[in-house]
């Protein structure tokens, strides 16, 4: 299609994605403004205002539902830490689904939209501030978890099914199930979230793949390593995979600082530690 120019004024903007197949383009602005664009009529909305500046790890992340439908972001409370927030593009609504005790991020639905991924860190308050040097070398340590969004949704987590034959009926239920329009039960998620069985550390850019399998990047932790020169920061940084089938997560590729995965979940574009994409 020919390029089209949205006249959103001067200004410092940021991308933040572009989801629910191109309907949506999620940016801030130099006010800490969240907005959501339909790409179709170029007319913004916005979502959300931050009460100040982000620093380090405190970025707004977001993440929309493969049906265009919702969007996941995170904003930062008076306390430092984030909550993750559920908005609804049809109603202008949004829901907070966190408690605020723990600074989370990396929002990642599944690819059928009942899932949502993040990571969460109770022990993030030193590294909140930026101003001053006491924060530079603090650890940031997360575990992950998963929110089953919908009232009658399975956790990728619950015990496996036994040897036992599918019922006929049962199969055409869920066939008919996976037919119609997800509803999300919000009221109830706080107590359908689980952490996923891996260790703390600090991850960043979850991502889920057609295959249902969770990638996401384990960099080092600040103050670890003190690299000489003419050595790369972060050279020690790897892709992880964790494969819901097997319930463990293993590294895949080394050297990965970064990583963003195609609309279609089966291609990841993914950045070094010097600066090269591959």
């Amino acid at each position: 299609p020919d390029s089209t120019s949205f006249d959103l004024g001067t200004g410092f903007y940021t991308i933040l994605d572009w989801g629910g197949g191109g309907q949506h383009m999620i940016y801030r602005d130099k006010h800490l403004r969240l907005f959501a664009m339909n790409t179709e009529t170029g007319q913004s909305v916005q979502i959300s205002e931050d009460i100040r500046r982000q620093w380090g790890f405190g970025a707004t992340e977001v993440s929309t539902s493969p049906n265009g439908e919702w969007l996941a972001y995170t904003r930062e409370e008076t306390n430092f830490n984030r909550n993750i927030y559920l908005y609804n593009f049809a109603s202008g609504d949004s829901t907070l689904l966190t408690d605020g005790m723990a600074d989370v991020g990396g929002p990642a639905f599944s690819p059928d939209g009942e899932l949502l991924y993040f990571t969460a860190s109770t022990t993030a308050g030193p590294t909140h501030v930026g101003l001053d040097m006491t924060t530079q070398e603090r650890p940031y340590r997360a575990g992950v978890y998963v929110a089953v969004l919908t009232a009658d949704g399975k956790s990728p987590l619950a015990p496996k099914a036994g040897d036992e034959e599918a019922d006929a009926k049962d199969e055409d239920e869920s066939s008919d199930e996976e037919e119609t329009t997800l509803s999300y039960d919000l009221a109830g998620a706080k107590s359908r979230i689980q952490a996923l069985p891996v260790e703390q550390a600090l991850y960043t850019d979850l991502s889920v793949g057609k295959d249902g399998k969770l990638y996401y990047v384990k960099s080092v932790q600040p103050g670890v390593e003190n690299t000489p020169p003419g050595q790369r920061l972060q050279a020690d940084a790897e892709l992880i995979q964790f494969d819901f089938e097997e319930r463990k997560a293993k590294s895949i590729a080394k050297d990965i600082t970064a990583i963003t995965l195609s609309s279609d979940g089966e291609h990841a574009r993914a950045r070094k530690s010097d600066g090269s994409l591959v």
